[in-house]
């Protein structure tokens, strides 16, 4: 009883949280793609996107008498022909920060561990992404990272300005700031991706709803036996932290009007009316959906070893044994896939698509400044100056250029405004700073108007994310969250998958195991 209490507040404290951000973001101004991103200047005049940020470390009361060297990381593995990078931007740091940087890569395709592990092994970092998908609110409550409520505008009064009130107060846990969040406009919406040239070649629906996707990975079945309709396989829960979950769920996204599919505990709220909640795994709709899962798993729709796959989805499809993807994280997948093929291959016919799933319920949302950010761990020797650094990278058009792009006439062009890629140079955004990421600073690539006619439509029906900015406090049930942790990658996921005999007996017994874990 007293855990089933704890779950019932827990929930209480989620709904009221979701009205109070409804309520607050509602007071705002929405901003469209057409309508430039007006911010108050220090002075009270007004600035639009059009203007280049400002970066004046002059204006700090920052030392830099002393040469230090920075040390930072960002996720995924080293690009290739980052060296120049490297060596260009310590020459431009050293000019005008007195600093040398080590730019890291996780290089680990565990990274969630590896984050661990170098959070916690004691070793100088001055500078390292952090996300909400990456627990930034539990290691804050582990000590992991600095406050930066005085380091940020002693350091770098300009990019605590660039970020303003609203962006720094997404970033607070218990009231304090302990990230730099991104401040760039950016939708992360999920979507069908599929090989358009098969469809057009089957005479197959466009996989527009449930049903449709349903026709069309039963139609590459029936037509394309040499393929495997879609490329599934199990991932990290971003947004609840609770274990994973097989990504064939995602198309569920089309069905429901919730906050986020991926809320913790089988909550289910309204997006709506966020008083409208309920408990989705002990629902009618969810034994219903996994039967539907269950049909699927059993026509062949996804191969019997997707539990254990490691094979990355994109590579699959472009090496042409898969023909979709339904857990696409990326409403531009299909557009980027194509691009990709027809550079390895200028006369193949692999057209892709990707049909986000917010366009058959007509409701988008924006990513939480949180998505991406950095932050500045207890172990950084040096504070101030990576604030200060960091201030480089996001509003100083050389070190961002060079950092995002590489090196001008090497790497890339800038032709009319528009990015244009040099082959075989250092490659667009491999330093994988997103989060530094500005709307005044950012190139559209030669391709940039395949994605207008989809920011266009989310613009059309974009709604406030009333769920990003919430911080679950797990202190006083850890052990329990542990269980469930345990009971979900155990009894769930299979479920998910439709890799079970009997849906409704599998279900049974989940549900009965997250009750003793203390659900």
């Amino acid at each position: 009883m007293k855990k089933r209490l704890k779950y019932q507040q827990f929930i209480s404290f989620v709904i009221v949280v979701a009205m109070a951000m409804t309520v607050f973001v509602g007071c705002g101004k929405k901003q469209t793609p057409s309508e430039p991103n007006v911010k108050e200047a220090t002075n009270g005049e007004k600035t639009t996107s059009d203007d280049k940020p400002k970066s004046n470390t002059s204006d700090s009361t920052l030392d830099l008498s002393e040469k230090v060297n920075l040390v930072m990381y960002v996720t995924g593995t080293t690009p290739d022909n980052f060296d120049k990078i490297q060596e260009k931007l310590n020459v431009i740091a050293l000019r005008d920060l007195n600093c040398t940087v080590t730019y890291n890569f996780f290089n680990s395709s565990d990274t969630q561990q590896k984050y661990m592990l170098l959070l916690s092994s004691g070793e100088q970092v001055d500078l390292i992404y952090s996300a909400n998908w990456l627990n930034y609110s539990s290691y804050v409550a582990k000590g992991a990272f600095l406050e930066l409520d005085e380091i940020v505008p002693n350091a770098s009064p300009a990019l605590w300005d660039y970020i303003g009130e609203d962006g720094w107060n997404a970033a607070r846990v218990d009231g304090s700031i302990y990230m730099i969040p991104c401040m760039w406009g950016e939708y992360n919406l999920f979507g069908f991706t599929y090989r358009e040239d098969l469809r057009k070649k089957h005479n197959l629906p466009t996989p527009d709803s449930i049903e449709n996707i349903e026709a069309y990975l039963q139609g590459i079945k029936d037509n394309e036996p040499h393929m495997i309709p879609t490329g599934e396989n199990v991932q990290m829960n971003s947004v609840a932290n609770l274990g994973s979950y097989f990504r064939g769920i995602e198309v569920l996204d089309m069905k429901y009007n919730w906050v986020d599919w991926r809320m913790p505990y089988g909550i289910y709220i309204d997006y709506d009316d966020p008083t409208q909640t309920y408990n989705y795994w002990e629902s009618a709709n969810f034994r219903e959906d996994m039967k539907l899962m269950k049909k699927w798993a059993d026509a062949g729709f996804w191969s019997k070893n997707a539990l254990s796959s490691t094979e990355d989805p994109k590579d699959v499809m472009l090496a042409g044994t898969v023909a979709s993807q339904i857990g696409t994280s990326g409403y531009g997948a299909g557009v980027e896939y194509t691009r990709e093929a027809r550079q390895n291959d200028p006369n193949t016919e692999m057209e892709f698509v990707t049909v986000p799933y917010c366009y058959a319920k007509e409701q988008s949302v924006a990513v939480h400044p949180t998505q991406n950010g950095v932050s500045v761990p207890i172990t950084a020797k040096h504070p101030e100056r990576a604030v200060a650094l960091y201030e480089k990278l996001m509003l100083d058009e050389e070190f961002f250029n060079l950092v995002q792009y590489g090196i001008e006439g090497e790497d890339y062009t800038v032709e009319n405004n528009t990015y244009v890629e040099i082959p075989g140079g250092y490659g667009r955004e491999s330093s994988r700073l997103w989060s530094a990421r500005s709307d005044e600073l950012y190139l559209p690539s030669g391709n940039w108007q395949d994605f207008e006619p989809f920011k266009q439509k989310f613009a059309e029906f974009e709604g406030p994310n009333k769920i990003g900015g919430f911080v679950e406090e797990t202190t006083t049930y850890q052990a329990e969250r542990a269980a469930l942790m345990d009971v979900v990658t155990q009894y769930l996921i299979p479920i998910q998958a439709g890799m079970v005999s009997d849906v409704d007996a599998s279900i049974d017994e989940f549900l009965d195991k997250a009750r003793t874990a203390g659900m």
